[in-house]
């Protein structure tokens, strides 16, 4: 593998080695091609920003969960006096508080790094909270981890 200096300017190398100034020489593109090109960096570019917005829409939504599920932890601690009601309806709001959490952070980590965001709210899922698969996984992912879960029973 031949060793490049970044520094030197293409003169340089075209008159110290002609082999290696056909290797730096850029092929020659048609119109065409730079034209079909410059509409796909275009189309990705496109793509990009509607996916970053899809994320900072969902991660606005997801704020307002965590705002609801806070508020809904506090009333429990504050009017639930019968023991056997205020277990079952706190457990519910514990959890809801938890997953809304895990979703907010995959979707903010999402926003830089699409799937290591979706990484941590699948291992969150698969690890702590196997039943929040079906209420928080996209469709999509569920069947993956389905599949997951039975070749590691087997």
């Amino acid at each position: 593998m031949a060793v490049y200096d970044i520094f030197k300017s293409e003169n340089d190398i075209e008159m110290k080695d002609p082999i290696f100034a056909e290797e730096m020489a850029e092929p020659s593109i048609s119109l065409e091609q730079k034209v079909k090109a410059h509409s796909l960096s275009r189309d990705r570019f496109v793509s990009i920003v509607c996916m970053r917005l899809f994320f900072v829409l969902l991660l606005s939504l997801n704020l307002i969960w965590i705002a609801f599920s806070v508020l809904r932890v506090f009333t429990v601690l504050l009017f639930f006096f019968n023991r056997n009601l205020f277990h079952k309806v706190m457990t519910k709001s514990w959890l809801s508080l938890k997953r809304s959490i895990v979703c907010g952070l995959s979707l903010f980590i999402s926003l830089f790094s699409t799937g290591f965001g979706v990484m941590i709210a699948c291992t969150y899922f698969v690890m702590y909270d196997k039943d929040g698969i079906e209420q928080c996984v996209p469709s999509s992912l569920q069947s993956h981890l389905k599949e997951f879960f039975k070749s590691s029973q087997a």
